[in-house]
């Protein structure tokens, strides 16, 4: 499923952009100290950090509004793209890692994401 929602055209994140993938082994260990291990979900998904070290007022405001609103608090998929590869993927604000802005210094805010794959 694909949402229609797209993340807001704002600047590039800061190197380096942090990208895991969920682990998709199921070991079991047995009692002569053997461990069976094998597949447990058919798709590997991935989680980005993209953060801005001086995120400018305009763009804060930005993606303030498309978390709060457009996407309910972090409720709904939205489409982002890859800053470097332009690869599109469909994610979802991890709201177990708060978005949480600090502003740095003056009309600058320093700005951590994390983005999940659906």
């Amino acid at each position: 499923m694909t949402t229609s929602l797209v993340f807001p055209t704002i600047t590039a994140p800061d190197y380096p952009l942090k990208e895991s993938r969920e682990s998709v082994v199921l070991a079991s260990s047995y009692e002569d100290g053997s461990v069976q291990r094998r597949r447990n979900k058919t798709r590997l998904r991935k989680t980005f950090n993209p953060s801005w070290g001086a995120m400018t007022n305009s763009d804060k405001e930005v993606l303030d509004t498309f978390f709060e609103t457009t996407t309910n608090g972090g409720a709904l998929t939205f489409m982002w793209t890859h800053p470097y590869t332009n690869v599109q993927y469909e994610v979802y604000f991890d709201t177990s890692s708060n978005y949480e802005p600090e502003l740095e210094y003056t009309n600058y805010w320093k700005v951590s994401l994390t983005l999940k794959e659906v």
